[in-house]
């Protein structure tokens, strides 16, 4: 396998690499993924999400569409606000869902097999709805990279797990996953904390997470790297100073 590429940070950072002890990539859950993507029809349903470019509400959205196996088209509008629409109506009738309110939309009514949840009624998605508005609320009142900073080293500390709820990917997972991603790139560095790094790591693994994400704008330089992972891995190298020897 040739070197890895040196990371680039333009839009914003696409940092890749894998702990060696913590994280090893899911092989049969790419490969499951991969054929998801891949395969046709999806459901019978079709939506618009009409975003600003980089929205990370709205790749949010398109992430959750993309991991549900939906129909959907990306309309990407040139505004100062970043207040995602999602058409849901047919071509006779608009029927638009605004702001987060189209997260909630999706997951309760297309769902079905929480792929992203619990059943309706369990203390998990109690949990989850927990996580989500803390993660809002430090946010909204420490700066969205403080706050998502925050939400996400301390959630995955309350998990016990590799996902800021139980052991799969969830709500809480997706909405931070463009700001964590944002903030790697506002400092351009290729590693922050060895959980955090992890953490990206594994959601950017993801096929339908890349999928949603580039939907709405962005790009990640050398996408043929991750369908290398699928047949060779390697340990992150980790780019901090070392110590220096005596």
């Amino acid at each position: 396998m040739s070197a890895r590429p040196a990371r680039v940070f333009a839009r914003p950072v696409s940092r890749l690499g894998f702990h060696p002890v913590n994280f090893r990539p899911p092989f049969e859950e790419l490969i499951q993924e991969m054929k998801q993507l891949n395969a046709g029809p999806r459901q019978n349903s079709r939506f618009t999400l009409i975003v600003k470019e980089q929205s990370p509400l709205g790749a949010t959205a398109a992430m959750i569409m993309s991991i549900l196996g939906l129909d959907y088209r990306v309309d990407i509008e040139n505004v100062d606000f970043d207040i995602p629409c999602l058409d849901v109506g047919d071509r006779n009738e608009h029927n638009f869902i605004h702001g987060k309110n189209i997260l909630t939309f999706l997951i309760e009514n297309y769902d079905v097999d929480c792929k992203l949840s619990y059943p309706a009624g369990s203390q998990m998605n109690d949990i989850i709805r927990t996580r989500v508005r803390s993660l809002y609320h430090l946010m909204d009142h420490s700066g969205v990279e403080a706050g998502s900073f925050v939400s996400l080293f301390f959630g995955l500390q309350a998990s016990g797990t590799q996902w800021m709820v139980a052991r799969k990917v969830t709500l809480p997972d997706l909405i931070l996953m463009p700001h964590i991603y944002n903030l790697y790139g506002q400092l351009h560095v290729s590693a922050i904390f060895d959980p955090l790094d992890d953490w990206c790591d594994r959601m950017l693994f993801k096929p339908t997470v890349r999928q949603g994400m580039m939907d709405v704008g962005w790009e990640f330089e050398y996408e043929g790297y991750y369908e290398e992972l699928a047949t060779e891995w390697m340990p992150r190298r980790s780019n901090r100073p070392q110590p220096r020897q005596n």
